[in-house]
This record gives C-alpha cells, structure tokens and sequence, in this order.
C-alpha cells in the first residue's frame, strides 16, 4: 500500500509540503498566511502547530484526491482506497493532538467533508444534464472544495479569530469557481467524451445546449462561440472572482501583494492572445479553402 501510494503521488506531481520548487498550492498558504498575522514572531511552539496543521490538511486533500481519480479510473484500485481511508485517519489523529472532541473545530472538520462530498456529486449530477443553471454549478464547485478550508479554521480556532475565518473561506469560495471555470475550458473536449456539459458549455450554449446536444452539434457550435468572442465572457467571469478573492484576502494578508492573482490575469492573457490568433488564422482560411 506505501508503495502504490509513492507510485500514485510521483504519477500526479503531487508537490509533497517539505519540498520547495513550483508554486505553493492555497491550502497551504492561508494557514501560514494567517498565523504571520497573529504571531509575527513565531515561538517553536507555534511553528510544531503550524506543522501539524498543515500535514493534517494536506493528508485530507490526498485522500479526496485518490478518492475522485479513483471514480474516473474504475473500481480496480483498492489499495489505494484504503491509501485514502488510512490518510483522512491520520489526519484526524493529527489534529487530536490539538483539539479535544469537544472542540469547535471538529464541527467544522467534519462540515467541510460533508460539504466536499455532497458537492461533488451534485457537480457529477449537474453536469451529466443538459438542464440545470450555471448558478448552481459554480456554487456547487466552491463547495466540492471545502476541505481546503480546514487549515485555516484550526487556526484561526487555536488563536481565538474566528471573525477571519468568514474571508478565508470566502477567498476559497471565489479561488475555486475562478480555477475551475479555467479547468472547464481547458478540459472541455475531454469532459464532452465523458458524457459532461461543464461550466463552460452551459455557459456558452444556455438553452440552446439540450437541442443542439441532440443533433450532435452541441461542441461545434461551443468551439465557435468561444472563437466569437465566448472567451472574453468566460474571462471577464473568472477575473470578477479574482477580483473578490483578492478582496476577501485583504483583511487577512494586507496591502502586500499575492503573485498568485497576477499569475491568473496573466494565465487569462495569454489565453485571450491565443483565441484572437486562432480566431484570425481561422478567418482567412476561408479564402484559401484551407
């Protein structure tokens, strides 16, 4: 079982916490985020709980993700489900070490698993119908990432500030709809093939998805409206979201700046150049029958 857990973190470059190199993921940060405000100098105690803090979440965030790739790969992978069972065991035995069971942050530990696992099948559901809001499915995507919100109420439990717990999660909520309207559009062919009409095809099609989707011309006319200027919507979405992340974490981090928004807008970019080429080339194709 250790072994087939190395195989499955070295298959999906999973950044283990004690490594440097490559962006560090949120989960991560808001908690250390959070305990630079409250302690700025940090004693040897506060440092023995950040450490915990952090494998305890990053413990519950592998277990999920085993979980969700096992549900795409099939049922012929049991020693990686109990990898996973035995992950979220020692991440309750982690926080033990801090926590009493009749603490408050079991409440929320627990509230957020639930509230993980409901959303994931609500997102499975919604996105094999032709039917359903975009709303809902955007809502549902903050929920599926719940868990990343267990670092930062142990901190901010442990230190007594429960008021910025309401901006961490907030800042996840908006992190986890921007992030994922990306995914959708990066994925879009390949969820199409799975039988999914993601954020983005509901977007791009509305009503017109379940007729269109009929005929077999629901992801061509998806490709064209994107091409049309589609895009700059999705866009101008997921940068609203950054926008009120960027908001949600201010009372938390400050005025210092975080490169990982200006990571997006510059992801968001690059995207917007590509499309306008691919729009152009395809244009002038017409004239050369091509």
């Amino acid at each position: 079982m250790r072994a087939e857990l190395i195989r499955y973190v070295r298959s999906r470059r999973i950044q283990p916490l004690n490594r440097k190199g490559g962006p560090t993921p949120h989960y991560v940060l808001l908690p250390v985020w959070l305990l630079r405000r409250y302690r700025p100098k940090q004693s040897s105690t506060d440092r023995l709980f950040l450490n915990d803090v952090l494998w305890g979440q990053f413990c519950v965030y592998l277990a999920f993700r085993i979980q969700d790739d096992l549900i795409d790969r099939g049922p012929d992978h049991g020693l990686q489900v109990l990898a996973a069972d035995l992950l979220l065991l020692e991440s309750v035995r982690t926080f033990s070490l801090h926590f009493p069971g009749n603490s408050r942050f079991w409440g929320l530990y627990f509230e957020s698993l639930e509230s993980t696992v409901q959303g994931a099948a609500r997102v499975d559901s919604l996105q094999r119908s032709r039917q359903g809001s975009v709303g809902t499915l955007l809502r549902e995507y903050a929920r599926v990432c719940a868990i990343f919100t267990i670092g930062a109420s142990a901190v901010c439990i442990w230190y007594s500030r429960m008021r910025d717990l309401d901006q961490a999660r907030h800042f996840w909520n908006e992190m986890a709809i921007a992030g994922q309207l990306l995914d959708d559009f990066e994925d879009l062919e390949e969820d199409w093939r799975r039988g999914r009409f993601n954020s983005v095809a509901k977007i791009m099609l509305g009503k017109r998805l379940s007729p269109l989707a009929q005929k077999g011309l629901a992801l061509t006319a998806v490709k064209k409206a994107l091409m049309a200027g589609g895009f700059d919507r999705i866009a101008e979405m997921v940068l609203q979201r950054i926008d009120r992340a960027e908001a949600a974490l201010k009372p938390i981090r400050g005025e210092a700046p975080y490169p990982g928004f200006r990571d997006y807008r510059k992801n968001i970019d690059q995207i917007r150049r590509t499309m306008h080429r691919e729009s152009v080339r395809s244009f002038f194709s017409r004239f050369h029958g091509t």
